[in-house]
Order: structure tokens, then sequence, then C-alpha cells
């Protein structure tokens, strides 16, 4: 009777330690690994030389005195507008046993003062030394030096995104108008001239600019960079399929600048590329996209 007895609990020891371990397998979760996401498109990438450079006024006039004498007063200061024959400073004649009048400098054309050349109480002297300069500001041409090697790359007419550190977020379009053929000896490079508009007149004479001057035009699927990762020199990307799990896919890039890149095989326009959270991923991995688009 006793045998009978252990033996039952025996089974009932049993049966319920296998009902536990079905229960606990049955509500285990999978918990899935957040990542953001960029839908492939079509974009376009473009190809560029990087260079920096000095902004002038398009029009730069060096006004001289018509007379000698002194420098007595600024009518208009540096940076100020100015109007075609608008008085622009007062030199005075200061010759023993003369009375004369202040003898006035005007501006030979609309635009701004971008320079004295001499400072108050100094001598002038007709054709000599100028008095001030005076820029047209309507449009502006950039400056930039390129190197030998890339010389053959810029031509007349291409474009340029102009960029300035005194507007971080902000993008100014330019047009190549000049390339110098001949390389300087000196410094080995070519001087090359970008115009550009100022119809809202932010820029002036004398500021620094950043130059990309577009070379190459490359047009395709684009995703962010951070998307594309490498193994064994094979590229690959993870996409979200029907079941939000990751999916690797192996692709061949293209053109890329700092934040995206053209995939020319592998990946369909419309897909979602895992961008973040993506690098220590694994294919099959239960994903939850966060976060918006990189687009």
């Amino acid at each position: 009777m006793k045998k009978i007895i252990l033996f039952s609990l025996a089974t009932l020891l049993l049966i319920s330690s296998c009902g536990r371990k079905k229960h606990d397998e049955s509500t285990k979760i999978e918990t899935a690994v957040p990542v953001k996401v960029t839908e492939g498109q079509h974009g376009t990438i473009y190809e560029t030389i990087s260079l920096s450079g000095d902004i002038y006024g398009q029009k730069e006039v060096k006004v001289y005195a018509k007379v000698p004498g002194k420098l007595i007063k600024k009518v208009k200061s540096e940076g100020e507008p100015v109007k075609e024959n608008q008085i622009i400073a007062l030199i005075s004649r200061d010759e023993e046993a003369m009375d004369f009048a202040d003898a006035e400098v005007k501006s030979p054309i609309d635009g701004i003062i971008s320079k004295y050349f001499i400072g108050l109480g100094e001598s002038v002297f007709p054709m000599q030394t100028p008095v001030v300069m005076v820029a047209d500001i309507n449009k502006l041409i950039v400056e930039v030096y390129v190197s030998g090697k890339d010389l053959s790359k810029i031509k007349r007419g291409q474009s340029a995104k102009i960029g300035m550190d005194i507007f971080p977020n902000r993008v100014f379009w330019g047009q190549v108008v000049e390339v110098e053929p001949v390389i300087n000896p000196a410094t080995r490079k070519s001087k090359v001239k970008i115009e550009l508009e100022n119809k809202d007149g932010l820029l002036r004479p004398g500021m620094f600019a950043m130059a990309d001057i577009i070379i190459n035009v490359h047009r395709g699927i684009v995703v962010s960079v951070n998307a594309v990762l490498k193994k064994d020199d094979k590229e690959f990307v993870f996409v979200v399929d029907d079941e939000n799990r990751a999916k690797l896919i192996y692709v061949t890039t293209g053109m890329k600048d700092n934040e995206k890149i053209i995939i020319k095989e592998g990946l369909k326009k419309g897909q979602k590329v895992i961008f973040e959270g993506n690098y220590a991923l694994i294919e099959g991995t239960k994903i939850e996209i966060t976060g918006g688009y990189d687009r």
C-alpha cells in the first residue's frame, strides 16, 4: 500500500512540473529591439569639390580725391549703403594763404562703402592713393583657388553651394563664371570666380565663404549612410519585413556624401531600411520602429 501511495505522489509531481514548464514557455514574451528606419527613395547626391575663399563685390570701384588735402570727415562709414553721386567724404585743402571750401568725394555708383584706404587726418593725393572703395552688392563674387589636380574638373556654368559660418542654416547658390587656365607657379593653384545673387542684401564683401562646386550629379535610391554595414568586404543593410523582423539584404552602393548614400543594387524603392540600432542586429530579430523617418 505504501508503494502505491509513493508512486502516485511521484506521478502528480511530474505532471505538475510539466504543466509549469509548458506554462512558462507559453508566457515568455519576445523583446523587440528599438530601431529607426528610413524609406529608400529616389534622390540625388552631388559630387563636389570643396574650396574656401573671400567674397567681393562684382563691381568694385576705387574712389580717388580730385584735389590734394587731408581726410577730415567720413560722411559714410564702412558697410553703409550709398547712391550714385552721393557724398562719401570731405577733403580739407589746407594750402597756406588760400581759403578753399572742403572738397567732396562722391560715389560713382550705387553700392556700399566696403573699405576706407586712409584714416581721418591723413593726407590724400589725386590718383595716387584711393580714399575709399565702393562695391555693388546686388551680385557678388566668391573667389576661390583650386589645385592643379582638380582644375580640369571645374568649368564655367557649373553650380556651386555657398555656405558661411555666420549663416549656418542657410545655403546660397552660385555659378562658376571664370576659371583661370594658368596655374600660379608660387601657389600651384588657379583662381576660380563664382557669381551669386544677393537680393536680400545679407552678404557683404570681405566675408569668408565655403564653396562646394558641383562637378557631377548622381541619382538613384538614396538612404542614410548609417544604414549600410560591411562584413567580409560585403555591404548590406537590414530592412523591416512584413512581420516586423530584421531582414538582411546585400547591396551594391554608389556615390555618397556626409549624410546619404546611393544604393545601386539590392534595394527596392519604399523598403524600410534600418539606420539606427542596426550595428548589433541579428537577422530575424523582432524590431520596434521608434521615432520618425530620416529623410
